[in-house]
């Protein structure tokens, strides 16, 4: 019988390279990195993706949702997810046609002008809403441009006036003094970042992501507190240019549930 030999390299070399694959290979019942189900936030983002069409959806830790409208886009597919359509709010809300804006720019995104309240199709149970503005009109005492939280069957609504004043509404009306009363105003072509944050039963006005006003020494100012959905109202001297929509906050449950 003719035994083939090999030399001592070449099969050291062959047993590391055996080694080498079978580290590589996870052991039985052993999971390798990144497998496995998709995890509940991956779920819900995926979900919510299909439900809005929206600029990007994303979904963090505990399932926050994260919403971003970006008009300057251009993608007339963004105010699917708001209602009333814009082909029913008489030019209140509208695209920019291409050729306006101030007296050294052209501009796009939503036009919005006289009075209106423009909601977000789903529900929240607590919400943090920005709007990225470019006013066209100065704005004093009495105007209106809140970012808000539509609650009790929309009845009321609970938000920040122009990232100053906390307010609560009947529909366009003031239905409580604003806090603070006294209105700073705003200059005409001038770009703002507004909003609220609506906290454990705590109403922020914002601007610039900052806090500038608080409900918190007035625990009633949101009576019959309920999940609601975002709101955009304005009223008086208002006519600018949105240009983008934020919304971060968890869901409501119920409302989920109605997702296919």
């Amino acid at each position: 019988m003719t035994v083939t030999t090999y030399p001592k390299r070449i099969v050291l070399s062959f047993c590391i390279g055996v080694a080498l694959v079978c580290a590589d290979r996870p052991m039985i019942g052993e999971e390798t990195e990144g497998s496995g189900a998709p995890t509940a936030e991956q779920q819900l983002e995926e979900k919510l993706k299909s439900a809005f069409r929206a600029t990007t959806v994303s979904v963090g830790e505990g399932g926050v949702a994260t919403i971003v409208y970006d008009f300057e886009s251009k993608n007339t597919d963004l105010t699917a997810d708001w209602l009333p359509g814009i082909d029913q709010m008489e030019r209140r809300v509208r695209w920019a046609r291409g050729d306006e804006g101030t007296f050294r720019t052209v501009e796009h995104g939503i036009i919005i002008a006289d009075h209106g309240i423009w909601m977000h199709k789903a529900l929240w149970k607590n919400l943090t809403m920005s709007v990225r503005y470019l006013s066209m009109s100065a704005l004093q005492g009495g105007d209106l441009l809140v970012a808000g939280f539509a609650y009790n069957k929309e009845k009321s609504i609970a938000g920040g006036n122009f990232g100053h004043q906390c307010v609560r509404l009947n529909g366009e009306r003031l239905a409580d003094k604003p806090i603070p009363e006294a209105f700073p105003g705003s200059v005409a072509e001038k770009e703002y970042n507004c909003g609220m944050e609506l906290k454990d039963g705590v109403l922020y006005a914002t601007k610039d992501g900052k806090h500038t006003a608080d409900t918190e020494e007035k625990p009633k100012f949101l009576k019959d507190l309920s999940p609601g959905r975002a709101a955009l109202v304005w009223k008086g001297r208002v006519n600018g240019f949105v240009f983008k929509i934020t919304l971060e906050g968890t869901l409501d449950p119920e409302w989920l549930k109605t997702l296919k």
